[in-house]
């Protein structure tokens, strides 16, 4: 009698394993049994994101690789993307999320408009440069100023706003800058920024480039940069978005010269100013900015 129930016992892994054959088969070399076929979801799994720009519809995920912060983001579906890329890439993205490039580089573009329009990005893929936003009323600027920066790397005379660009296309930006290409570039754009027939925005645009060239690339002149983005303040109106981003460039450099105290008070004053624009990247990263 112990000898067959020792038997059936011994059996009861091979009953279980044939009612549920459907769906495990025994893997021999981890030596336990695995789920095969169609996974059952629950309903919590097949809740469907919040509403923002549609997904692209291609194989590869080219925003792989970005923090975890912007990973939530994009799983909870509040993220505005802009693509940018040639006319001849071969990619599927809806048109309301694509900027398609007619003259400049496409990675040098997007990387001139992160600093304009921060956002989570510039990120790349095989055949664009994309950037991600949290907030509608920036992605739509963002695509508008596009145009702006879409110039060719071969000089236009007599536009020093074209001139600069053409410039910095054809230099090494973003991975490096020679300091004879940097003084090209922004004896353009100093002439862009304190010509006051120009457009508000385009010289708004110029001293923050000039600013950013001036301390991200050596020899750095944090003077001129602090002048630069001062000159710009004077140009914008308070407490509006760009506003705001002048004072991210000015907390940046506060930040790079050491002095950590007055870019940690700066950041606290320009947050408490600027809680209006807490859905933006530009404003988290202020944030990072105190912690």
């Amino acid at each position: 009698m112990r000898k067959w129930f020792v038997i059936f016992v011994a059996c009861i892994p091979l009953l279980l394993c044939l009612s549920c054959q459907r769906r495990y088969n025994f893997n021999w070399q981890s030596f336990r049994f695995e789920r095969v076929g169609p996974r059952i979801t629950t309903a919590k799994q097949t809740e469907q994101p919040q509403k923002s720009a549609v997904l692209p519809k291609q194989n590869k995920n080219p925003e792989a690789g970005l923090s975890e912060r912007s990973q939530r983001a994009i799983e909870q579906g509040r993220v505005y993307r802009l693509y940018i890329a040639s006319s001849d890439a071969k990619i599927s993205v809806p048109e309301e999320n694509l900027y398609i490039v007619k003259n400049a580089p496409p990675e040098k573009l997007a990387e001139i408009l992160s600093l304009l329009f921060p956002a989570e990005g510039p990120g790349r893929s095989p055949n664009m440069s994309f950037l991600l936003y949290k907030n509608q009323d920036v992605w739509t600027k963002a695509i508008d100023f596009a145009s702006k920066l879409d110039v060719s790397d071969a000089s236009a005379v007599g536009d020093p706003w074209q001139n600069g660009l053409a410039l910095l296309y054809k230099s090494k930006f973003p991975r490096k800058l020679s300091p004879q290409d940097r003084y090209k570039i922004t004896l353009q754009m100093n002439r862009v920024l304190n010509d006051t027939k120009r457009n508000s925005e385009i010289r708004w645009a110029s001293g923050i480039i000039i600013a950013a060239l001036n301390v991200r690339f050596s020899p750095k002149d944090y003077t001129l940069a602090g002048a630069t983005l001062g000159l710009s303040s004077r140009i914008i109106s308070e407490e509006n978005y760009e506003m705001m981003v002048i004072q991210y460039h000015q907390i940046v450099e506060l930040s790079l010269q050491g002095k950590k105290t007055q870019s940690q008070a700066y950041a606290r004053e320009t947050l408490d100013t600027y809680r209006n624009w807490s859905n933006t990247a530009c404003f988290e990263l202020i944030a990072d900015y105190i912690k």
